[in-house]
């Protein structure tokens, strides 16, 4: 049989017609070729591995086909966390190296690069305003110096002592003139930094000169500081550059000076014969402690006399300064007609001009170069009422000639001549008549002819009875 199969393998095999007459099909013999039970165990466990293998990959594409459940945000974070971590653990060495290379290169940047530059750019930004201070002449070498401003920083901070050098900008180069020292401090926000009485060395006298000329002359002036200041930010240290040019009120010209009271005293007191009162308005916010302080008094550029204003010091605002000084009498008379002809205009208002100029100004006994080389080349001019001017002299006169002095018949003489000068008495009238609306030029001639007239006698009467009552003294 064995030889049949060989020879007849791949052939089909034969047909019937009716099942029933078909033979029994053999059993396929195993590979070994052996017949019987052991082909047909080998062949159903061969089917049902098959049937396995068809059932598991139908439970597959059925798994497959099933739609997977979605995760929600805290499990997708967790597994990205789980993730990280896992690669941080891996790497962990290469991210150590990195960040400490990072580090080495950020670090220095920052302190040396980026820290500096901000507190830079705080300091450029710092206004220094000049709420007060005070100016006091000591010596010609040095001056007593305070001064109150104020620092603004968003964070806190400490300073060390300061040196602030004071200088003109556009002076070249750079000549600061006095150094005022800043205490160390600690500034957070608005905070208050006050100079107080601090005597400080004139390094440039030429350039305070300068910088006081301003202040006398301008209604707002500059001043530049310079500084390099120590900032501790905590542990950090930072030295930047300040050098900034502020604005301060100024002095104007001490617009609205003027004689508010004038008395003339005869017999003289120790060597004075006139006394009043100044206004002397100070317009800035720095207090002006001076010392003694000598002015001429002038017309045009004859001059009449001298005043003294003693321990001056003038805080901000209208300052009522009294002072005593000299008239020179014996001045008046030969000059008195270039005194009238400088007058003219100022008459015609009903006033006369006296002009002021620096004469010496003078502490302990010591004069103030910086001080007089500013005051003594400015003039001041101030207006005072013919009619209260002869009130106040006249009050004088008659005091002093009822004392029989030389002083007084000396300006009895002088101002008779005045009185009775019809060039003085025309523009005093004129004023009087144009202010009071009166009349053509005809009438004020007349006015005038007539007050001349009038003035001439009544000086005389009056001439007459204060040499009657010195007589009668006598």
């Amino acid at each position: 049989m064995g030889w049949f199969k060989e020879k007849d393998a791949g052939k089909e095999p034969p047909k019937y017609e009716h099942t029933e007459n078909a033979p029994a099909q053999a059993a396929p013999a195993s590979v070994a070729g052996g017949l019987g039970g052991e082909g047909a165990s080998s062949r159903d466990a061969a089917r049902d591995e098959n049937v396995a293998d068809d059932a598991s990959s139908v439970d597959h594409v059925g798994d497959a086909k099933k739609p997977t459940e979605k995760l929600t945000r805290r499990q997708k974070l967790r597994n990205q966390q789980q993730k990280v971590k896992a690669h941080c653990r891996r790497f962990w060495l290469w991210y150590l190296i990195g960040t400490i290379i990072f580090l080495a290169i950020l670090l220095p940047i920052v302190f040396k690069v980026i820290v500096p530059a901000i507190v830079q750019a705080i300091l450029n930004k710092q206004d220094l305003p000049v709420h007060s201070g005070a100016l006091k002449a000591l010596t010609p070498e040095r001056v007593i110096l305070s001064l109150n401003t104020s620092l603004d920083t968003p964070l806190p901070v400490n300073i060390d002592e300061l040196p602030l050098y004071l200088y003109n900008s556009d002076t070249e180069p750079y000549s600061p003139f006095v150094t005022l020292t800043l205490p160390d401090q600690r500034v957070s926000g608005d905070t208050p930094a006050i100079i107080t009485n601090q005597t400080v060395s004139v390094t440039n006298q030429t350039e305070l000169v300068r910088w006081f000329n301003r202040v006398f002359t301008q209604d707002e002036v500059e001043l530049s500081v310079r500084a390099d200041p120590t900032i501790h930010l905590g542990e950090l240290t930072s030295t930047p550059h300040l050098d900034k040019t502020i604005k301060l009120p100024g002095l104007n010209n001490l617009k609205g000076f003027g004689i508010t009271d004038l008395t003339v005293m005869l017999p003289p007191k120790d060597g004075k014969n006139i006394k009043g009162t100044l206004n002397l308005p100070n317009s800035g916010v720095l207090t002006l402690e001076i010392g003694n302080l000598t002015l001429n008094l002038l017309s045009g550029k004859i001059r009449l006399g001298e005043i003294t204003i003693y321990d001056l010091a003038l805080p901000p605002g209208n300052n009522s300064c009294a002072f005593d000084g000299m008239l020179f009498l014996d001045t008046l008379g030969p000059n008195l007609a270039t005194i009238l002809a400088d007058q003219a205009g100022p008459l015609g208002r009903g006033v006369i001009e006296l002009n002021a100029t620096g004469n010496a100004t003078v502490v302990n006994g010591v004069h103030i170069p910086y001080l007089e080389e500013v005051l003594n080349t400015k003039k001041l001019t101030t207006s005072i009422s013919v009619v209260t001017l002869l009130s106040d002299v006249l009050s004088g006169v008659v005091a002093g000639a009822g004392n029989g002095t030389s002083s007084g018949n000396n300006l009895i003489d002088v101002l008779g001549d005045v009185l009775g000068n019809s060039t003085f008495l025309g523009h005093v009238v004129e004023h009087w008549n144009t202010t009071a609306g009166g009349g053509g030029d005809s009438n004020k001639a007349a006015n005038a002819k007539r007050a001349a007239q009038r003035g001439s006698m009544v000086w005389s009467m009056l001439k007459l009875g204060m040499k009657m009552k010195r007589a009668k003294g006598l």
